[in-house]
């Protein structure tokens, strides 16, 4: 019954108050993640591997492929179908009265968009430089140039965010969502937008940040449900 006279502003304030707790529980883990991320991502640029498998991916580019690629990349921005596919998740679970539906679709929304913008920081920091323009792949720190702002991928931030945001409470909503961020990954890298380790790093921040808002939502639903 309390789920049925919730306002619909409630689920992300609660979201958002309950957040604390995961994020210093994950906080260390998302320390070293982080810090073995930028590793790789260094180590790949340095020996080549980076440049070789995307040599390797791009290497049977086809018109229609790149069609496919583009579409992809286009509604993979965070304001087309991530922002549609997290609100209707949450539109549903309102519709059916699930609350579990509606905090996965809540976290889902904040965990893509938090991602987002963790990764757009990053992008900015590293100023790491994008496959496509023909440049040696090296960092050019604090840069607000599109073109080098390869690290880490902004389309797998947001749209692994919103994965891992309803996951916990909304799993199997988070399978088909998953497929779609994986073709999303794919089409940067068939683009020529971002080496492979660009969207290791951007899998690993969506991950991140959609998980402290996935515990946060479990909180909220445990809450509100328990006797």
């Amino acid at each position: 019954m309390r789920a049925k006279v919730r306002l619909w502003w409630h689920d992300y304030r609660d979201i958002l108050r309950a957040v604390d707790l995961p994020l210093r529980q994950l906080s260390p883990l998302g320390l070293i993640g982080f810090a073995l991320v930028t590793g790789f991502m260094l180590w790949a640029g340095t020996t080549g591997t980076d440049r070789y498998w995307l040599d390797r991916i791009i290497s049977d580019r086809t018109p229609g492929m790149i069609s496919v690629a583009k579409w992809f990349t286009k509604w993979g921005e965070l304001h087309y179908l991530p922002l549609f596919l997290a609100l209707l998740l949450w539109g549903a679970g309102i519709y059916k009265r699930r609350l579990s539906w509606r905090l996965a679709g809540a976290a889902g929304l904040l965990g893509a968009c938090g991602a987002g913008l963790v990764g757009l920081i990053l992008k900015i920091i590293f100023g790491r430089t994008r496959p496509h323009i023909q440049l040696p792949d090296k960092l050019h720190a604090f840069t607000l140039h599109w073109d080098f702002q390869s690290f880490p991928s902004g389309h797998a931030s947001h749209c692994w965010g919103l994965v891992a945001g309803a996951a916990l409470l909304a799993p199997r909503w988070a399978w088909p969502y998953g497929l779609f961020a994986a073709a999303v990954c794919w089409s940067r890298m068939y683009l020529y937008r971002h080496y492979v380790s660009d969207i290791v790093g951007g899998f690993f921040c969506g991950v991140f940040i959609g998980l402290i808002f996935a515990l946060a939502a479990r909180r909220v639903y445990e809450a509100l449900t328990s006797p």
